[in-house]
């Protein structure tokens, strides 16, 4: 029998309020801020280090297409892998799936630099810039289910591709503007007729729908039909670089993000700090026998291996250690950890 001994350490503060959905493209949010959403959809070029977010927090990747202002922009271009421009964002040009390198670059660089930064998910954009451009079928249902098998507990988050779902393995889908409809050529709004759509009964489903700020009636309308639909619901702007003023969650309904006191009645989150050692059996145990009692209490617990150590402790309101003692190869480090 394995033995281990685990430290409990927190303070009893009141507990976080939560709300299911934000996507979010800009990066003068706090990190802290950003802690309110369940799902949340961010840029790793913007947030670099997500280790701390107790949130499920997806990577954005442009699978379709490459924007200009990519690192990896001119490389993919070098290697022929770039095509037309899109019409709708002129700064971005479509990818072709022929030679496999867009693929295996996903696979071996940029999934696995996401990873290093913390992120537990991906969200798949660009999914129809891929039907748009008449890539072969077999290429996008390899490409998209190559991730994961790769990377088999990474959440996977798709955006529309609707006539892929049956034959791809996702945990979500993001219907984008299918309440309503945005002219990009005029910026003209309008609202969609009733869609109807067959998805998988395993997918859940997210919605994102595009509104003007000002028309909060119109916002209520189409959070509205969201819910109806069983639908996990967004409205906001079309750069997606605000919150929205207007939110929707299932235990307050509507209310307005812009009003602060919203948040200010509620309680500051309570961050608990798991330490394990990098033994399968540990790395999991803070988990299966913790981790269902911390947050009943209202705490996230943020598990992570000896060897992988945050920069600040006093950052964590309290810190769980379960390590066995031959585990300890470098106990100094450990304990200069916590004497910070």
């Amino acid at each position: 029998m394995k033995r281990s001994l685990f430290l409990l350490f927190f303070l009893l503060i009141p507990t976080q309020f939560s709300l299911p959905f934000l996507i979010y493209y800009g990066h003068q949010i706090p990190d802290y801020e950003l802690y309110k959403y369940d799902d949340l959809v961010i840029d790793p070029d913007q947030y670099h280090n997500v280790w701390d977010f107790p949130n499920r927090s997806y990577a954005y990747i442009s699978m379709g297409e490459i924007e200009k202002f990519r690192s990896y922009y001119r490389l993919m271009d070098k290697k022929k892998v770039l095509t037309e421009v899109n019409p709708d964002w002129p700064d971005a040009r479509y990818v072709s799936l022929k030679n496999g390198i867009w693929k295996d670059y996903l696979l071996n660089k940029v999934i696995p630099s996401i990873l290093e930064k913390g992120y537990k998910g991906i969200f798949l954009d660009t999914l129809d810039s891929l039907l748009v451009s008449k890539q072969n079928r077999k290429l996008i249902l390899d490409l998209i289910n190559s991730i994961k098998k790769r990377f088999p507990k990474l959440k996977l988050m798709a955006n529309r591709g609707l006539s892929l779902l049956k034959d791809i393995d996702v945990d979500s889908v993001l219907l984008e503007s299918t309440l309503s409809h945005y002219d990009f050529n005029s910026k003209h709004h309008s609202i969609a007729d009733e869609p109807e759509f067959k998805i998988p009964k395993r997918i859940q489903i997210f919605s994102l729908d595009y509104w003007p700020r000002k028309d909060q009636k119109t916002i209520r309308k189409l959070y509205k039909r969201a819910v109806s639909k069983g639908y996990i619901p967004l409205i906001s702007t079309i750069d997606l670089q605000k919150e929205p003023i207007l939110l929707y969650d299932p235990n307050s309904k509507l209310f307005f993000n812009s009003e602060k006191k919203q948040f200010e009645k509620k309680g500051v989150i309570r961050k608990i700090l798991g330490i394990s050692s990098l033994d399968d059996y540990d790395r999991s145990a803070i988990h299966l026998f913790l981790e269902s009692t911390l947050n009943y209490y209202g705490m996230h617990c943020l598990s992570r291996d000896f060897d992988h150590l945050p920069d600040d402790p006093t950052l964590y309101d309290g810190i769980i250690l379960w390590l066995r003692a031959d585990d300890l190869k470098d106990p100094l480090k450990l304990f200069q950890f916590l004497a910070k």
